[in-house]
């Protein structure tokens, strides 16, 4: 009996510590082993001890010269080198040090990686996804483009080798938490993944595009209804450029032809993800003539998926040729948004369309080739191993036309597919990113307007302030030259004459210089108003811009607080224009007690969508009510997912000017209904759905829920509590997931003064006291000043790593 208990215990032990060092694969994902996560020498009992940085004296044979790096009391890395590749080497090697597992995981997930270390079928789909829209191939052209710029390459090469030499010192017990919980480990890091980072930028801020759902929608509604709801250019619009400039070039003339094709008789279908709606920013720079000093001051929040760890770094250089304070994309070198000692520089996205798909003529059943002007062209074929954890690699052939990959050919009819032309695809003629490397060491406007050329994607809207008083901004990218509506809709692939028409000389790109009103500022609206000389189409912010504008021209006196409180506001132009309309429309008369006593506090609300506000709750739902009744023709259709839904900046003038105009008609009933039906049946319905779900009395954070999640969604490393405010057509746009990622008030004097804030910390580790210390800052609108010295001594630091070689 005992030799039985010995040999049962020395069995089970046995299974037991199999099953811990087996992974457990299911339908949908791969767990790792969990011996190694559990280890008590080298498992996740370890993260909490792992110090965020190890000071002292590190060694390197790749630095040219001794360097050393002070990090500051919110763990920023003040990195001071004696010439600039050391410096970018060690903007690696603290990269590496705090955010190692979300600069690897990043990469991953832009060149279809996923599934190679966490294996599932919805990440194997995902990964596919990525490399038939030529993720992958759009990365491996920008290495090649970024190699004939020799001395970037160099930079690009220190950046990899720091990133490296944190690898190779890091101990097994050291490892991520992430990494443990997954089962993987890094592996070295490349150029290529840092293209594929800059890629990853590109898919989330230039990719968006609704060529499929504008073709479908038009086929649904007709030429006339389809260009009334959806009109190219919103004429309330406060464009970037302000209106009346003067375009003082010569254009490049175009045959301005249209091709008529044959279109799909069925309805395009989508099989891929659209870029999540709310991505976003605003800038502004004041001239000094409008502020209390004197000086200009530029402000920047970009607004970006909020995620744990944070989307950015804050990062500190200074070299002999640069002094520069800012943020960065992990994995990317440079500063992206920031400041140095003589000029300020930030970035909102232009929503110009530089994504087109080709309807392809295929010109057998083969699909091995198809048409062009009448001439088969062959196809180019491209083979992806997509490798899958404990599997088998998936291969998948890739059909390249010279439009770009085939993405698909399940359009149930067999002669046709789509391709996917995007400028991201294109091989560069410099890196990127050089307009940033270029900014942290400019001095004056000439420099700012030399650092912007050769720019190709994701274009942005560069703002830019100087000590001198210079105030600019610039939409600056590398443009295609287009017909009127090419782009709009899918494209005749069989027409060579729907090619892009070279590209808009960059000098002619819109810019403005010191304007009279004293300030240039952007959120996303259109560049320019329609006198522009060349067309472009694309998908642009209807509200925010107008409302900074509306901000900036009655202030004057300007203190950065003042910006601050801009940066923070929650107040709603869309609410402005469309609750007096509605109100009014409404017949009191008919409602009841309980809904007299809600239209009574809508009538004095403050029009703000602050964290505890009632009426923010219910004007949103009783708007999205009246939009989704007013346009049922979209939400009752079987095919609602691949239809186009107007802008909602359209419906204060639909019911404004056009209350009676059959859009209000619902499908579902036989009595014609107007504008004021619409919003009377919406309230009515809102309040009652409202309280039948016991919501009625929340305030605006209990019913949207703002939360920052993990880059993983693992909720212990999420923070879901938010008590926030916000919306996406206010300022402070936080709203589903998305918002402010960084606000960064730059005063240009004497000396340069910096107010800043992320949601979240310098550090990647969840148990560390970085990861997400400034969170409650930034919640409650707070900054924190950015310390921004010439001298390593002066710094309020936790410790300093010196470097030698």
């Amino acid at each position: 009996m005992k030799n039985f208990k010995l040999f049962a215990t020395v069995l089970i032990t046995i299974l037991w510590i199999y099953f811990l060092n087996k992974p457990i694969t299911t339908k949908s994902s791969t767990i790792p082993p969990l011996g190694s996560f559990l280890s008590p020498w080298e498992g996740f009992w370890h993260n909490e001890g792992v110090k965020d940085v190890i000071f002292g004296a590190i060694h390197s044979k790749a630095l040219t010269a001794p360097a050393s790096i002070t990090w500051d009391t919110r763990l920023v890395p003040h990195i001071f080198a004696q010439n600039n590749e050391d410096a970018f080497f060690l903007q690696g090697y603290t990269m590496a040090s705090l955010r190692l597992w979300q600069i690897d995981m990043l990469a991953r997930s832009a060149g279809g990686r996923l599934a190679e270390v966490l294996g599932g079928e919805r990440l194997i789909q995902r990964d596919q996804q990525q490399r038939r829209l030529g993720m992958l191939f759009g990365a491996e052209n920008a290495v090649k483009g970024w190699r004939t710029d020799k001395d970037k390459f160099k930079i690009l090469e220190a950046f990899t080798n720091g990133i490296n030499q944190y690898i190779s010192e890091l101990k097994s017990r050291d490892l991520p938490i992430e990494y443990k919980l997954m089962g993987f480990k890094p592996e070295p890091w490349t150029i290529l993944k840092t293209a594929c980072i800059v890629k990853y930028m590109a898919q989330s801020l230039c990719s968006r595009e609704s060529d499929l759902e504008a073709s479908n929608t038009k086929k649904l509604f007709g030429d006339s209804l389809f260009n009334f709801l959806y009109p190219a250019y919103f004429e309330g619009q406060s464009p970037v450029i302000p209106e009346g400039n003067k375009w003082n070039f010569s254009t490049v003339t175009i045959q301005d032809s249209v091709s008529l094709f044959k279109e799909f008789d069925g309805l395009y279908s989508r099989s891929t993800e659209v870029p999540q709606e709310g991505l976003g920013s605003n800038n502004w720079a004041v001239s000094g003539k409008k502020t209390k000093t004197g000086h200009p001051i530029l402000c920047n929040d970009p607004h970006l998926r909020l995620t744990l760890p944070s989307i950015w770094m804050e990062n500190h250089i200074n070299t002999p040729d640069m002094n520069a304070y800012g943020v960065s994309v992990p994995g990317i070198p440079g500063i992206l948004i920031g400041f140095n000692d003589s000029i300020a520089w930030g970035e909102t996205n232009v929503g110009q369309d530089v994504a087109d798909w080709y309807q392809i003529s295929w010109a057998d059943s083969t699909k091995t080739s198809y048409f062009v002007d009448n001439k088969p062209q062959k196809i180019n074929y491209r083979i992806e191993e997509i490798k899958i954890k404990n599997k088998p690699s998936l291969l998948d052939t890739i059909k390249y036309t010279s439009w770009g990959p085939v993405v698909s050919e399940d359009l149930k009819d067999p002669h046709i597919g789509l391709a996917y032309h995007w400028i991201a695809h294109e091989i560069p003629t410099s890196f990127e990113m050089s307009v940033f490397l270029n900014l942290m060491k400019a001095k004056n406007y000439n420099d700012y307007t030399n650092a912007l050329a050769g720019y190709s994607n994701p274009a942005q809207n560069f703002i830019f302030a100087s000590k001198d008083g210079d105030i600019a901004i610039t939409v600056n990218g590398k443009f295609p030259i287009k017909k009127q509506e090419q782009g709009r809709f899918v494209s005749d692939g069989s027409q060579s004459q729907n090619a892009w028409h070279g590209y808009i000389p960059s000098i002619q790109n819109p810019r403005v210089k010191n304007p009279e009103r004293g300030y240039v500022s952007s959120a996303n609206q259109n560049s320019t108003d329609p006198s522009y000389p060349y067309y472009y189409n694309g998908d642009f912010d209807n509200f925010r811009g107008r409302q900074v504008n509306a901000f900036l021209d009655k202030m004057t006196g300007i203190q950065p607080s003042d910006m601050m409180e801009m940066q923070n506001s929650t107040f709603s132009l869309k609410a402005k224009e469309n609750l007096p309309l509605m109100l009014e429309a409404l017949d009191t008369t008919s409602l009841s007690s309980e809904q007299k006593n809600i239209f009574i506090q809508l009538t004095g609300w403050d029009l703000k969508f602050s964290a505890g506000s009632n009426q923010a709750m219910i004007f949103n739902a009783w708007y999205r009510s009246v939009y989704r009744n007013t346009f049922d023709e979209i939400y009752t259709s079987k095919d609602s997912s691949v239809l186009l839904y107007p802008k909602t900046g359209i419906t204060a003038s639909l019911m404004k000017l056009y209350p009676d105009h059959k859009i209000f008609d619902l499908q579902s009933s036989k009595k014609i209904e107007t504008a004021k039906d619409i919003i009377q049946m919406s309230f009515v319905e809102t309040i009652n759905d409202l309280k039948n779900q016991n919501r009625l009395n929340q305030t605006w954070s209990e019913f949207a829920k703002p939360k920052i999640q993990h880059m993983a969604n693992l909720p212990g490393f999420s923070s879901d509590d938010l008590q926030v405010g916000g919306i996406g057509d206010a300022l402070n746009a936080t709203a589903n997931g998305s918002g402010p990622s960084w606000r960064m008030v730059v005063s240009l004097g004497d000396s340069t003064l910096a107010d800043v804030i992320l949601p979240g910390g310098q550090s990647g580790n969840p148990a560390s006291s970085f990861y997400d210390n400034m969170l409650s800052y930034w919640a409650t609108g707070k900054y924190q000043k950015a310390i921004f010295i010439n001298i390593p001594a002066n710094i309020p630091a936790l410790g300093t790593q010196s470097f030698t070689h």
